[in-house]
């Protein structure tokens, strides 16, 4: 039979009808921020005939074992840069990104030519070649560091469930449609569809901390049909298809069915989130069995991480602006001096062999000193710092960036917070408990039951104090979704959300604990030991949208049926009854740093319960607008409720918190908080670690969903009556698909932005475009998988090594052990790399300079010929042994101590605002290396006017000398150490002597003027330098000289 294809479009829904023999039915919701696509209605009449994967799939279809052999994506994580057939070519090709090595490889291709050649080719080849393979030993490690990792995952052994046999495979040959057996504490290796769990109560929980960042443990529950199997391989007996969505990148959402036929009896069960694994997800309780649905590259956690890309600090990217500009001023000089030497008929000899000549202008010891410099002392200081012990630095081309950063973006979750809640308050409207009297709480509550149990009955009218109190106590203990779970033995709490754990918890301290949980069923004891039985008829969970938790429970002993509710003030203020104290009370916890919920009880008649029940399934029963249909049947309940109460939970943060923010607000750096996490837990957060100062005023922006809405929040925060914004991931994605860069202009000049519900996608893209468009440092701080594509974004991305694992500290530029480790990260480390760098930078370029304004010199007095005044064994020796050794001992300089940069944290925003590799210092360099080549050239010929053959002797014995006494000019301070390095080269250009006097270095006769002389040409030399230094000494110090 041919396949028919019938498409048309509706407007809101788009339902996939796969018509085969007998014909099933498949609706398909597709959403993306509410925003419904317009997707075509498919029959598909072949009963032989399966759909194949394919790129642009709107349904999987998924047969146990792929019969038909349908082609998916390969499980494979890989995360390395390289393959290993194109590593040489690659780093090769990605060396030319930086302008300095097209320049070098130019200059070493002209030098192959014989008759474009100045001086032996070793000259110019091997500094080029000694950096090359410094870039290929440091990517090569990096990269097999990577593969070393990507193998391990790969390499992890599963059990496959067959039709007759069980096999076990590695994680990187699963295919879609195996059964996998997943053991407890075992790593999810592909996004699964759970079909059986061996807890007796057909529940697992499940560790998502390095998906989505969050630590607590998420229920999750098998198909209802497979979970009844007695074995798993009984599934092979049945007719089972699995249809899915396309693979998408939102880890909180997931639309299904599965269809399950047996003795031609079809039953079709939905499939949600509660029913998925998703890959590197992990099992915290028992072990389960589960379809592969997604694979490799369509998996949930690799679509949220992004690739790794190839970082270029800003300092490399300034020294390439350097080059290019002395690039062309060396190519302007080559074409100059050929002019002037006349046109001959092969002038491009004469051409390239000044250019070669001027060439020395960009030194080819550039690279390679910053490269090692990085590698060996940069590296070393870092991981050889006890207050910051632990601390790796994984990126070695970046380390100046961490003295230039303007904007700091951090998760929230384990990274500022412990994800630790503790329970603080409550607030019954005319008294407050704290934790510190929970003691009278179990007293009241005891009297009140004792009391209870001697009365029949109790006045409906005004409640005492324990009624009140009992009652609130009662609703917390029962108004959850925690589950007690026996773990090695001791009995542990889990639910999806920290806080409900936390009021449990507190529950247990006061008397009245959770004893046990199922489906169906509810357990606890009151203040007085007697157990207490409910049966749990219905439960709706919290959302963003509802904002509140609803759990309707029957009590066993009395048959009485509670609706209860819990939830933020800003929605339960519309629920409950009037009242005159709940605004006030919220308001006051919200500024003690507490994430509060409001709480409320109404009781049911069964009347009213089953009166509603029935209009509860006929909105469960429709097929559009599902969801807006029981929400608009659960409110039916939510009036006139009773209010209880307000609970305070506290989110302990991490140690030193408040300090590190408040010094990083005081070094001029913006900070964004950028959270998974619902709003009014972000705004508490952003209040206790003192993100949000007393004296902020900050808008909220959520559940934007048009362009209209969007344009005038933006104009509300242009107005400048806000210096703070706390925005929803749903709201972000409005404005940033519209007006990108308006909203990054504006929210970057705020002093403060919290960013909630923001997927790992959204965290990424934030990065992106404050980096991209404000071009300022930005470093990005996190410790969850969920944070990796934030932290490859950034100029500088810094990982905690904490309870969510070692994905984003492996990720990572740099890896940290606490998260105030950040500070002397940046202030003490990033000043010393980027000082360091930059006084390397000025003085490698000034020797480059000053000794081509010599050659310029010397040539044009030999009538613009282009011999080169310095070559072979001495013009090596001037880039590296009699000159390198105080170059090193420049990086060991620090201009104030350690404890000034963490107390003085304003000292870091001078040091961004001014700018160390500017125009202005490189322009203040160049002319100092003029004025020094011509006082060391024009004196050497006025003393030794008739002694030219020694001339390169005189210049270069008094540019060797100049040159070790301008790092001491350049240094602040002068240790043993760095003395000796100066000593050092002295001692190795002396020895010079005696090993090449009768090639290059002739001391003239007799050798004791030779030395007065020699001492005269660099005091010359030397005077406007060291007048400069004693008036900024004396005269116009730094501030950061003043502090000390």
């Amino acid at each position: 039979m041919n396949m028919l294809k019938v498409c048309f479009y509706l407007k809101q829904y788009n339902y996939f009808y796969n018509i085969q023999q007998p014909i099933s039915f498949l609706p398909l919701y597709q959403h993306t921020n509410k925003h419904y696509q317009y997707s075509p209605f498919v029959l598909n009449i072949n009963p032989d005939k399966r759909p194949m994967a394919k790129k642009g799939e709107n349904i999987r279809e998924i047969y146990l074992d792929n019969p038909n052999g349908a082609v998916y994506s390969p499980n494979i994580i890989k995360n390395q840069k390289y393959k290993w057939y194109s590593f040489l070519f690659v780093v090769f090709i990605n060396q030319f990104q930086d302008f300095l090595t097209i320049y070098f490889f130019i200059v070493t291709v002209t030098q192959l030519i014989p008759s474009y050649r100045v001086s032996p080719l070793i000259s110019n080849l091997f500094p080029w070649m000694v950096t090359l393979c410094l870039t290929y030993l440091k990517e090569g490690v990096d990269d097999y560091r990577r593969y070393l990792k990507d193998k391990e995952v790969n390499s992890e052994t599963y059990k496959i469930v067959r039709k007759d046999k069980i096999e076990e495979i590695t994680s990187g040959k699963l295919k879609v449609g195996d059964i996998v057996y997943v053991e407890k504490k075992q790593r999810i290796p592909a996004d699964l569809v759970l079909l059986k769990t061996s807890d007796p109560n057909g529940q697992v929980f499940l560790r998502t901390d390095q998906l989505d960042g969050e630590t607590d443990w998420k229920l999750r529950t098998p198909v209802g049909v497979t979970q009844k199997l007695e074995e798993i391989s009984d599934i092979y007996d049945m007719k089972v298809k699995i249809f899915s969505d396309a693979p998408h990148k939102d880890i909180y959402s997931f639309v299904g069915k599965i269809s399950v036929e047996v003795d031609q009896d079809q039953k079709n069960e939905s499939l949600s989130l509660d029913n998925m694994l998703w890959m590197n997800t992990v099992l915290a309780t028992s072990s389960a069995y589960g379809c592969v649905i997604y694979t490799g590259n369509d998996t949930r956690a690799v679509m949220n991480t992004s690739k790794p890309r190839n970082k270029r600090g800003k300092t490399d990217k300034e020294i390439g602006y350097f080059s290019m500009y002395l690039c062309l001023l060396s190519i302007f000089f080559a074409i100059f001096y050929t002019l002037f030497a006349g046109i001959t008929k092969r002038v491009d000899i004469t051409f390239f062999r000044f250019a070669t000549i001027f060439s020395a202008v960009i030194p080819v010891s550039l690279k390679v000193a910053i490269d090692i410099t990085r590698f060996f002392f940069y590296q070393n200081f870092v991981s050889e710092d006890k207050d910051i012990e632990g601390c790796v630095m994984r990126t070695t081309n970046i380390s100046e960036d961490l003295g230039r950063i303007s904007y700091f973006l951090t998760d929230k979750t384990g990274t500022l917070t412990k994800n630790e809640m503790e329970m603080k308050k409550i607030h019954l409207g005319t008294i407050f408990y704290t934790d510190e009297v929970n003691y009278e709480i179990t007293e009241t509550l005891q009297k009140y039951l004792k009391k209870k149990e001697k009365v029949v009955s109790f006045s409906k009218g005004k409640k005492d104090l324990g009624t009140k109190l009992y009652q609130m106590v009662h609703t917390l203990a029962l108004c959850h979704n925690v589950t007690p779970v026996t773990e090695d033995g001791d009995v542990v709490y889990q639910a999806s959300s920290p806080d409900e754990v936390a009021i449990v918890k507190w529950c247990e301290v006061i008397g009245m604990p959770l004893i046990k949980r199922d489906r169906t069923s509810m357990t606890i004891k009151n203040a007085l030991g007697k157990e207490i039985n409910v049966e749990i008829l219905h439960i709706f969970p919290f959302t963003s949208e509802s904002k509140r938790m609803r759990i309707i429970v029957k009590q066993e002993d009395s048959d009485e049926i509670l609706f209860l509710v819990k939830g933020a003030d800003v929605v339960m203020r519309e629920i409950v009854k009037k009242n005159d104290w709940l605004d006030e009370e919220v308001g006051n916890m919200a500024r003690e740093g507490l994430r509060t919920l409001v709480v409320g009880r109404k009781s049911l008649t069964k009347e009213e319960y089953e009166i509603w029940e029935q209009d509860l399934k006929k909105a469960k029963e429709t097929m559009q607008n599902r969801a807006e249909e029981v929400e608009a049947a659960v409110q039916i309940l939510e009036k006139d409720m009773t209010l209880m109460g307000i609970t305070g939970v506290e989110d302990k943060l991490q140690d030193k918190v408040k300090v590190t923010l408040e010094n990083l607000k005081n070094a001029g750096i913006k900070i964004w908080m950028l959270t998974g996490d619902k709003i009014e837990t972000a705004i508490s957060i952003a209040i206790s670690s003192r993100l949000f100062l007393r004296q902020y005023e900050y808008l909220i922006i959520e559940n934007l969903t048009k362009r209209e809405e969007g344009l005038e929040k933006l104009q509300e925060i242009q107005s400048k009556s806000y210096n703070s914004l706390v925005i929803d991931g749903k709201s972000m994605a409005v404005m940033l698909e519209n007006y990108p860069k308006e909203f990054i202009h504006e929210t970057t000049q705020l002093d403060a932005v919290v960013c909630c519900r923001c997927s790992p996608t959204q965290k990424a893209m934030v990065a992106r475009l404050i980096r991209t468009q404000t071009k300022k440092g930005v470093v990005c701080i996190g410790d969850g998988g969920n944070d990796v594509s934030m932290i490859t974004e950034a100029d500088v991305g810094v990982g905690i090594v904490g309870k969510e694992g070692n994905q984003a500290s492996l990720a990572a530029d740099f890896s940290i052990m606490k998260f105030y480790h950040v500070a002397p990260l940046l202030f003490w480390h990033g000043r010393n790399c980027y000082k360091g760098t930059s006084r390397l930078v000025h003085f490698i370029i000034h020797r480059g300079m000053i000794i081509t304004v010599l050659q310029g010199i010397f040539c044009a007095l030999f009538q613009f010929s282009p011999i080169p005044l310095y070559q072979g064994v001495i013009l090596m020796g001037y880039v590296t042994v009699y000159t390198a050794f105080p170059i090193a001992a420049m990086i060991y300089s620090i201009d104030i101590s350690k404890e000034n940069t963490e107390k003085y944290p304003e000292l870091y925003k001078e040091m961004v605002r001014t700018k160390l590799l500017s125009s202005r210092s490189f322009f203040g360099w160049s002319l100092i290396s003029f004025y020094q080549a011509s006082a060391i050239m024009v004196c050497a010929l006025l003393l030794y006017e008739h002694e030219l053959l020694c001339l390169v002797t005189i210049t270069f014995t008094s540019l060797i000398i100049n040159e070790i006494l301008m790092v001491a000019l350049t240094i602040n301070t002068i240790s043993r150490g760095i003395g000796f390095m100066m000593l050092l080269s002295l001692f190795i250009y002396i020895i010079s002597f005696f090993l090449l006097r009768d090639d290059q270095l002739r001391i003239p006769d007799p050798w004791y003027n030779f030395f007065w002389k020699i001492l005269a040409i660099n005091a010359i030399s030397l005077a406007i330098s060291i007048i400069y230094k004693l008036y900024r000494s004396y005269m116009n110090p730094s501030i950061h000289k003043k502090l000390v």
